[in-house]
């Protein structure tokens, strides 16, 4: 699966909000804890103060300092969150007790032991309310104590950790906002202009050009890019005019070869029919030595003739007036008027030789060049019965499907070289073992077959092992839009 830069991008941006979210949340959990600690700690003070304002002798407190545990009392219960305070005996009975200013009244010192300096906090509730309750314990087993609210603390707590949690995601989403404009215009439009200079580039227009880019590493993209450009229009310049020199060189290549086999070919048959003449005893008797050597250079000269015929058809091929004549025609009779034309050699070697049809018994007619066929099919009987030892065997066959006809050349012969099988259907090759066992040939015939069939809209492959054998399959459809 691929990502475009805007996924990953969108990726990153949606983790670092995930995580800004996590962040603010946290802080904000944690200032609220630490207010909240805070306020406890500020009431355990608060606590302390009373304990040393009245932790003296009583006497001394009173005689010095009249109305101070009243004065106290009243300040503590000013404070918010305060709810009561109350001064409890060792035997749990209430000695002094306040709920609210009001009902501070003179409190009767005599009653006030000595206190220590150890403050514990609890849990406890008040009207159903939570409170924390704290208390000091005297050197006589009482207790002061003093219930704190902390609803109301909590809810400014709360409210003040809810507010820098907005203020602080309103920050972070400006600063994301600012990171991807910053991004989307110092990186992403650069990259976007970058790539649809490249689509025009493989478009073959050579004349795009990048201006100026916003950041230094930028713009040395940009120039690398606008230099590989002239480069690259550089270079299919040269390559247009060597192109234009090479189909010159080819064309004049082909007329050479097409002339030069026009003026070989009339000579080369006249040679070819005079000697026949001669062989057949047209012109008078001839010995057996000379018909022998007569017969030799018969052989000799349609080989050439053979060879011109080849270059010949090259040529045209390669000029693009091979001319093509299709017809509907049944390809098994097309095949066993060939078997029949190489019987002779196939008799020669001895050759295991078989036929295989369709076995249908009235064959599909198919669309093709019959003469043009011809060339195909015998051409691969001939290389197979070439290049075949001495009673090896050779199989043809037929076979029909739905989308059209196979046709298989089966042999056991030298085979073809592993490495070189990728060489085969290109003019003029010839195997290393194929030209060290039989010098004939030019190496032209698969090049021709391949073409024809190919016009036909067909497949020719092979399949080769050397020193086993070779098969050639080749397909032609039955509706090929040909003409």
């Amino acid at each position: 699966m691929k990502y475009s830069a805007w996924h990953i991008i969108a990726f990153l941006f949606t983790l670092i909000g995930i995580l800004a979210i996590l962040f603010v949340v946290g802080i904000s959990f944690f200032f609220h804890r630490f207010n909240v600690n805070q306020v406890v700690n500020d009431k355990i003070t608060d606590l302390e103060l009373i304990s040393n304002t009245i932790a003296g002798p009583s006497w001394t407190v009173k005689e010095s300092y009249p109305g101070t545990i009243e004065n106290t009392f009243r300040g503590v219960l000013k404070m918010p969150g305060v709810k009561f305070i109350r001064l409890i005996s060792s035997e749990s009975n209430i000695i002094e007790k306040s709920g609210n200013i009001d009902e501070v009244n003179n409190v009767n010192i005599d009653n006030l032991p000595l206190f220590s300096r150890d403050v514990s906090v609890r849990d406890g509730t008040l009207d159903g309310e939570l409170i924390k309750e704290f208390s000091i314990k005297t050197r006589d087993g009482s207790d002061l104590w003093m219930g704190v609210s902390l609803i109301n603390v909590k809810k400014n707590i709360l409210f003040s950790a809810v507010l820098m949690g907005i203020v602080a995601m309103v920050l972070m989403t400006i600063t994301i906002m600012v990171v991807f404009l910053l991004v989307r215009y110092v990186f992403m439009s650069p990259l976007a202009v970058l790539m649809s200079a490249f689509g025009k580039l493989k478009n073959s227009d050579y004349d795009v050009q990048l201006g100026k880019a916003r950041i230094i590493e930028m713009q040395e993209v940009f120039d690398s890019f606008n230099q590989m450009v002239a480069k690259v229009k550089e270079a299919e310049v040269k390559l247009a005019e060597e192109l234009k020199r090479a189909k010159e060189i080819d064309r004049m290549k082909s007329e050479f070869i097409s002339v030069a086999a026009h003026q070989l070919r009339t000579p080369l048959s006249a040679v070819k029919w005079t000697m026949k003449m001669l062989i057949d005893g047209d012109i008078g008797h001839l010995t057996h030595e000379q018909r022998t050597f007569l017969m030799q250079g018969y052989i000799s000269n349609e080989r050439i003739i053979n060879l011109v015929n080849d270059l010949l058809n090259v040529a045209r091929i390669e000029e693009g007036r091979f001319g093509y004549k299709f017809a509907m025609i049944q390809i098994e009779d097309l095949i066993e008027s060939i078997v029949l034309d190489i019987k002779h050699k196939v008799k020669e070697k001895e050759l295991d030789f078989k036929f295989e049809r369709s076995g249908l018994p009235k064959p599909p007619k198919i669309k093709i060049d019959p003469s043009k066929m011809r060339l195909v099919i015998q051409n691969l009987l001939d290389n197979a019965v070439k290049y075949t030892p001495k009673k090896g065997k050779v199989t043809i066959s037929v076979k029909y499907s739905k989308l059209g006809v196979e046709v298989a050349i089966k042999d056991t012969g030298m085979g073809i070289p592993k490495e070189q099988q990728k060489q085969l259907f290109t003019k003029f090759f010839r195997g290393n073992n194929a030209v060290k066992s039989q010098t004939e040939g030019t190496g032209l015939g698969l090049f021709i077959v391949k073409n024809i069939v190919e016009k036909h809209y067909g497949k020719i492959w092979a399949e080769s092992e050397e020193n086993k054998g070779t098969t050639f399959r080749f397909t032609i459809p039955f509706q090929a839009d040909i003409e």
